[in-house]
C-alpha cells in the first residue's frame, strides 16, 4: 500500500513504521531557511546526526513542491531512493511527512530511540500551535526584527531580493493582524513562559536527557538569535529558562557531560 502524506496537525493515515535510525537511508527536507518550523526539523535531524539534503523552496511560486498536494513547508521525504522497489532484498516505502509537530512525533523513535511521552507531546503541541505562532506575531510586529527576518529568509539570493523581497516585506508586515484573526486562541508570548518553566523534568523537558520538545523550543530561540532578535533571549531570561537553553546549546562550562550537546552537532544554518 502506498504511503499517504498527512495534512497539517494530523497524523498520517498509516502508521509511520520506521522505528530506528538504521532504517533511515535518505532524507530530503523541503524548506525556507529562516522558517521557524524548518529550523525545528533541522534541529531534530542535527541532534540525531542524520544526514539530509535540503531543497530551498523559492517563494512565492514554490515550484520545488509543485509535485505535492500539501503546499506548506516543511515537507520531509524519507527513503526516496533511486531504486524504490528494494534495498538489500527488502521493499522500501517512501515516506512524506508534513508539519514540524507531526515530523517530530513520527520520527521520535528513530531520532531518540523512544516514543515522545504524553508530557512531551503536550508541550510539542504548545510549541507548534502556541509559542511559535506568538513568536511570529511579535517578531513580525517589530520593524527591525521583521527586516532582519526577511533578509535571512532570502539569504544570498540576489534575484529574489531584488524582485520578491519588497512583496514579502509587505506580506510579513501584515502577518500579525492576519494571524490574530485566524488564530484568536493564541496568547501573547509572555503567557507561555510558566508552562515551560513547570514543564522541565529535571534538566530538560525530556527528563535527564534532551527530548524532542527541548529541541523544538531550542530551535525557536536559535531562529531568533539567527535573525539578530532578542525576543526569545528576553523570554528565556524572564522565565528562568536561560540555564536550560545553555545546557541544550552547550554554552556553559558546568555539568559538561550534559551541556556539550548542540554545540557539538552540525549547524542548523546554511548561511
Amino acid at each position: 500500500m502506498a504511503w499517504e502524506p498527512n495534512n497539517e496537525g494530523e497524523d498520517p493515515p498509516q502508521p509511520f513504521s520506521l522505528k530506528s535510525k538504521d532504517e533511515i537511508h535518505t532524507v530530503k527536507l523541503y524548506q525556507f531557511e529562516a522558517s521557524p518550523p524548518c529550523a525545528i526539523v533541522r534541529a531534530l535531524l542535527a541532534w540525531a546526526e542524520v544526514p539530509y539534503d535540503v531543497v530551498q523552496v523559492n517563494y512565492p511560486f514554490k515550484s520545488e513542491i509543485s509535485w505535492s498536494k500539501y503546499q506548506k513547508i516543511p515537507i520531509l521525504v524519507v527513503n526516496d531512493m533511486q531504486v524504490k522497489s528494494s534495498l538489500f532484498g527488502l521493499r522500501v516505502m517512501v515516506f512524506q511527512v508534513n508539519d514540524s509537530f507531526i515530523i517530530a512525533k513520527c520520527l521520535s523513535p528513530c531520532l531518540f530511540g523512544r516514543e515522545a511521552t504524553q508530557h512531551e507531546l503536550n508541550l510539542m503541541k504548545e510549541i507548534t500551535f502556541g509559542v511559535m505562532v506568538a513568536v511570529e506575531i511579535e517578531l513580525f510586529s517589530d520593524d527591525k526584527d521583521r527586516s532582519n527576518f526577511v533578509d535571512a529568509f532570502f539569504s544570498d539570493d540576489c534575484c529574489s531580493q531584488t524582485f520578491v523581497k519588497p512583496l514579502v516585506l509587505l506580506m510579513v508586515s501584515q502577518a500579525p493582524d492576519r494571524i490574530r484573526k485566524s488564530k484568536p486562541e493564541v496568547k501573547p508570548l509572555s503567557e507561555y513562559g510558566e508552562t515551560f518553566k513547570k514543564g522541565l523534568q529535571g534538566n530538560y523537558i525530556g527528563g535527564s536527557s534532551v527530548g524532542p520538545a527541548d529541541l523544538m523550543l531550542w530551535a525557536l530561540a536559535e531562529m531568533c538569535k539567527h535573525v539578530r532578535s532578542t525576543l526569545m533571549e528576553n523570554w528565556l531570561l524572564k522565565n528562568d529558562l536561560t540555564g536550560w537553553y545553555e545546557r541544550v546549546a552547550g554554552e556553559t562550562e558546568t555539568d559538561t557531560l550534559l551541556t556539550a550537546i548542540m554545540a557539538t552537532k552540525k549547524s542548523i544554518w546554511t548561511q
